[in-house]
């Protein structure tokens, strides 16, 4: 494997942390479920800060204990309502949040009963219609339109973290992916990935490898995002319709056809197309996987903007250039649904997915001002300092104390919400040559790391389970065509319902 010493020596010491937290988290869940509110809050403040932390199941049970705490109902009420605002969730899960937050505020530590207890066997979803995902709103011949509703990941997780391993076991690991995937080509083991590809390599593994690698230290080095502990294991189809087949066969995801890549948090996999010398759509997929180590909570509008341009920029050494794309040519395109900045930033990841065909342009739209903001703020050398003060400042459970991203991104860029706005149109008028945004030609890429022809994905930053298993990452989808896309993003597979209360 070709790991740095001192990267190897950090990850190999990391993976240790995470399996010892891994068997603490055991033990928050049992006290949890014991009701030893008063016990587990401070653990659970304290694991929060681990890497992998940032959880909606951990924030889930930090609000339920407080709420079953006198004196601290109000503190309680205020994280649930966070977790709403800043997690995908699956609608069971958004429910019984809901509900809650009105027995917080109603009656708060007057009631015995245990807080809704959801058994899932792997976070994540598959978002309804395969119109718009993580990518941002591609487009889609009508007769390519199917729909699917959020469907359960039947793979046990205790099944999926036995496919995860430390980097010094690569074939070991090469080993275990090949059993499930038995018609597997070509095969790599490098860089802190295993890669391996099916029937036939449209692009050799070793390729992809060293495509991927280059992700790593501008995300690092930029934006303090780490590679996972761990091996991440990497299945290489060579069209939409070998991923849709690979999906059923690893995870047992039944995904709309079309589907272009896809990732899933408890076994660190990426499934997914690549061309020669372009892996964006797995590098988008990446960073999902990657930012779940210290911003699980992280907005939907700069974690999906940040993924969706990161998936078209070219990684420089320690940075990213970013330039125009096909994103430039979408938000033009729908420029009348586009949100201000004030409605983007109050949007949760509910508005990234259209659940029928009249919401597909709106969410296009959605997606396409996302990515484009990010590259707003990256021109006005505000990113980086925008994402940390997102990363480190909006919220605190221990003191419930929250920031809005208005009020972030007010103090960072020195002007009124209305005013970035208003700096933001004049910003993307002058860098589509003074033009007025107007409608154009359908949105086809304008670089040279994104699908040639239209497409669409589906949602990113999967829910996690309740009872607290490793959160997932998301699933994108774009219709068949002559060319393999190469960069696309994903959903995992939302909680069951909850159990009725003991």
């Amino acid at each position: 494997m070709k790991v740095s010493v001192k990267r190897g020596l950090a990850l190999v010491l990391a993976s240790l942390a995470l399996a010892a937290q891994a068997e603490t988290l055991d033990h928050l869940k049992d006290l949890w479920r014991a009701k030893k509110y008063e016990q587990v809050i401070p653990l659970l403040l304290a694991f929060r800060e681990q890497p992998g932390g940032r959880t909606w199941p951990v924030d889930y049970m930090i609000g339920t204990s407080e709420c079953r705490v006198a004196g601290r109902e109000n503190n309680g009420a205020a994280v649930l309502t966070y977790l709403l605002s800043n997690y995908r969730l699956p609608d069971t899960a958004r429910s019984a949040t809901e509900h809650e937050i009105e027995f917080c505020r109603q009656s708060g530590s007057a009631s015995h009963e245990e807080p809704p207890f959801f058994y899932v066997p792997v976070s994540g979803q598959v978002a309804s219609g395969p119109m718009v995902a993580g990518k941002g709103g591609y487009e889609v011949p009508l007769t390519k339109v199917t729909t699917s509703k959020a469907l359960a990941i039947p793979v046990p997780v205790a099944e999926l973290k036995k496919r995860v391993f430390p980097l010094d076991q690569g074939a070991a690991a090469l080993q275990s992916a090949q059993k499930r995937f038995p018609v597997a080509g070509d095969a790599a083991v490098m860089n802190g990935f295993v890669l391996l590809c099916g029937h036939y390599c449209a692009v050799q593994p070793k390729d992809v490898g060293e495509c991927l690698v280059k992700y790593e230290a501008p995300l690092r080095s930029e934006f303090d995002i780490a590679m996972p502990a761990e091996l991440v294991t990497v299945y290489l189809a060579r069209d939409p319709r070998e991923v849709v087949e690979d999906a059923s066969r690893l995870h047992g995801i039944n995904l709309p056809l079309g589907t272009v890549a896809y990732s899933v948090y408890e076994d660190l996999s990426l499934v997914g197309i690549a061309g020669y010398g372009s892996c964006g759509s797995l590098a988008h997929e990446l960073v999902h996987l990657a930012i779940r180590q210290n911003f699980g909570d992280s907005p939907a509008w700069m974690e999906e903007g940040l993924a969706s341009e990161v998936a078209v920029a070219s990684p420089v050494n320690k940075s990213f250039r970013f330039g125009t794309s096909w994103r430039d040519d979408m938000l033009r395109k729908y420029w009348s649904l586009r949100p201000t900045v004030a409605q983007l930033l109050k949007m949760n990841w509910t508005n990234y997915a259209a659940n029928d065909m009249s919401a597909v342009n709106q969410v296009a739209a959605v997606h396409a001002m996302a990515a484009t903001f990010v590259r707003y703020l990256d021109a006005k050398k505000k990113l980086v300092p925008v994402y940390f003060a997102m990363r480190d400042g909006r919220f605190s459970p221990a003191s419930a104390k929250i920031r809005s991203d208005e009020e972030i991104l007010q103090q960072q860029l020195g002007m009124k919400v209305e005013q970035i706005d208003a700096d933001f149109v004049k910003w993307f008028k002058a860098s589509a040559g003074g033009e007025e945004p107007a409608p154009v030609r359908s949105g086809v890429p304008q670089s040279g790391n994104e699908p040639a022809y239209p497409m669409n994905t589906v949602s990113p930053n999967a829910p996690g389970e309740t009872t607290p298993n490793a959160p997932g990452s998301a699933t994108q989808n774009v219709p068949n065509a002559a060319r393999p896309p190469l960069n696309q993003q994903g959903p995992n597979a939302p909680p069951h319902p909850p159990q009725e209360r003991n």
